[in-house]
């Protein structure tokens, strides 16, 4: 997953591989999360689809990618589109990473 934007337009980048464990958490954040929705870009593996245009300057652009069993799912999410399963998606990545050893 990364985010980039903001006034300084630069990109942070966060990752999890889950230990088998911890694996049903995290398919279940990936599923409910809504990949083909609107306001969103599914990507095919060339990047030509362009990220949805932010609601003002210097807004965040979140990438985010999930393999799970094989399959691939990747979206370009806005700032302003990160609620719900978005949000808890991202914040679980992004704890986790700030918590790792």
């Amino acid at each position: 997953m990364a985010r980039s934007g903001g006034v300084a337009g630069v990109t942070r980048r966060w990752q999890v591989s889950a230990p088998p464990h911890e694996s049903a958490h995290w398919i279940q954040l990936v599923e409910h999360c809504p990949w083909d929705a609107e306001g969103t870009v599914e990507h095919s593996p060339t990047p030509a689809a362009a990220p949805p245009t932010s609601r003002g300057a210097d807004r965040f652009t979140w990438t985010i990618e999930a393999r799970i069993d094989g399959r691939c799912h990747r979206a370009i999410v806005s700032e302003a589109d990160t609620r719900g399963a978005w949000r808890a998606l991202i914040d679980a990545v992004r704890g986790a990473t700030s918590s790792a050893p």
